[in-house]
Parts: C-alpha cells; structure tokens; sequence
C-alpha cells in the first residue's frame, strides 16, 4: 500500500525539511516567521494527488460522523463544531483562501440578516397594529 508509506514520507521527512528550510530563512533575514503574506499566515500544505487522496479519506470519515450527528436531532448537531468543521473540510480539499469567507466576513453577513430580520418583524408588528386601529368600535 503506497498511501501508508507516501504518509510516512511526508511526515518524517518533507515537513521537518521545509520547517527548517523556513527556520534558516528567518535566521538569516530572509523572512520573518510566521510567515504571512497580504496579512494572512501561510501554511504549508502538500497537494499531490497522493496527499489528496488521504485528505479527501479525512473529509470523508468527517462528512460520515456529521451524517451520524444529524441523524440524533438537536443534541447531535450542538455536538459538531460547523464553522470550524467547514474552515477543515475546505483546508483539506486545497480551496484558495481567495474563494473563503473569512470569519469577520460571516460575521458580518450574519448581523446584516438578523437586522432585516428584525426589521420584518417590526414591519409585520406595524401593520398589525395598524389594522387594530382602524376597526370601528360598536
């Protein structure tokens, strides 16, 4: 089985190698750790089809205890992490960054919709009000 052995390799030898290559680069002024590039740090990821494949093997079993959480009701769902889950599954899949919401951008999106939300609520309290208003009294 080339997937064990292709795991092995690169955790024993590929990312002790390019830690280093890093920690050397810093040394010297190179870079300054952590690295971060346009205010975001940079982690290295291996995309070859190998590594892909055990990656979408993680994504997998992943989406499988999700279906599990699901199926038990509202417990089930409390007991899964869905923001950080989803940050995961993309981290694993290799999907750019450019393509992401950030958390402050979800964040954002989400009081935007609970402000309308609100605000339909009050128009609905309106017009129910009004129309109470407006019934002759006999």
């Amino acid at each position: 089985n080339l997937g064990s052995s292709f795991g092995r390799l690169i955790q024993e030898t590929m990312y002790p190698v390019v830690r280093r290559t890093l920690e050397v680069m810093d040394e010297l002024g190179m870079i300054v750790l952590p690295l971060k590039i346009n205010g975001l740090q940079v982690k290295v990821q291996p995309v070859a089809p190998i590594a892909m494949s055990q990656n979408m093997g993680k994504v997998n079993e992943i989406l499988q205890y999700m279906q599990i959480a699901q199926s038990m009701g509202p417990a089930g769902q409390l007991a899964v992490k869905q923001d950080v889950l989803l940050e995961y599954i993309a981290d694993q899949l290799a999907i750019p960054a450019e393509v992401r919401m950030t958390p402050e951008e979800r964040q954002q999106i989400q009081q935007m919709l609970m402000e309308q939300a609100m605000q339909m609520q009050n128009q609905q309290g309106m017009a129910e009000g009004g129309g109470e208003a407006e019934q002759p009294v006999g």
